[in-house]
């Protein structure tokens, strides 16, 4: 990584993830373990709220402003909660977290669009073979 392209979060910082269906949530780094090249940071969850609050190590992707999940740190076996912070990147911004939220939603929507059209152009195809079936039938 690039070394001008480092962020460097300080105890207190917040990261922002967004959940579909939970919206963003807010994580507060706890910690920040440093080791020369890389550096993981501690964050906790401000969202969990039936169980202990989870906390997380995420590092910073490749010369981007975004961090990517690595591992939980107090995962309880008996109520694992890892599958609610382990997808999607971790912002700086609210305003990044939610433009990639929509870019994902965008490239979701324009997905089904284009099955769609595949599905529509199959089906007028079908409905020609059967309109000449009908004819020859005359």
């Amino acid at each position: 990584m690039k070394t001008d392209k480092i962020v460097k979060l300080q105890i207190n910082d917040e990261l922002y993830n967004y959940q579909a269906l939970k919206g963003i949530f807010t994580y507060i780094v706890r910690g920040v373990r440093d080791y020369g090249d890389s550096i993981l940071y501690e964050i906790e969850c401000q969202e969990c709220r039936d169980h202990a609050k989870c906390r997380l190590l995420v590092s910073q992707m490749d010369n981007q402003k975004r961090f990517k999940y690595v591992s939980m740190i107090n995962e309880d076996e008996e109520n694992e909660q890892y599958y609610w912070h382990s997808t999607g990147d971790f912002f700086i911004s609210k305003n990044d977290c939610k433009k990639a939220a929509y870019q994902k939603a965008k490239e979701y929507k324009e997905k089904q669009i284009e099955e769609l059209k595949t599905k529509l152009k199959s089906a007028q195809e079908n409905l020609i073979e059967i309109k000449l079936l009908i004819d020859g039938c005359i």
